[in-house]
């Protein structure tokens, strides 16, 4: 069974047992669903935009990071259609933002590796620098 609009996207069985129906896995499969979608997203977070939009700044850069290079740029790009235009049109930038970073693959290697660089910084701070004039 394929979505409606994307012949190769799959379905997936429904998470609730109570529910036969397959879902799909495209979240652009029809617009319909992706205005309602949007709508009771809209009707339920009373949050500032802007802080959402630094939430998923954050979010590109510390839960996605080298797995998804662009996704920083995206929320940022997002980030300045929300302010440029209108409040009321901004909001869709803001939507495909958080649709493209709910897609992205995920990766913690750059906030472990650094923070395994700072662990090591403090380990070996009291070391002596190595000695410029000794060249191989």
């Amino acid at each position: 069974m394929s979505c409606k609009g994307n012949s190769s996207a799959t379905t997936k069985p429904a998470r609730s047992t109570s529910i036969s129906s397959p879902r799909c896995t495209n979240p652009f499969a029809t617009r319909s669903r992706r205005r309602a979608l949007l709508a009771r997203a809209h009707a339920r977070i009373r949050e500032d935009p802007l802080y959402l939009a630094r939430r998923m700044v954050r979010m590109a850069s510390e839960d996605i990071g080298l797995a998804e290079p662009g996704a920083l740029a995206v929320t940022l790009a997002a980030k300045d259609a929300f302010e440029f235009p209108r409040r009321a049109r901004g909001s869709s930038a803001l939507a495909q933002a958080a649709v493209y970073l709910s897609l992205a693959p995920k990766s913690n290697a750059l906030y472990t590796g650094y923070g395994a660089v700072l662990e090591d910084v403090q380990k070996t701070e009291a070391d002596p620098s190595p000695s410029t004039s000794a060249t191989p």
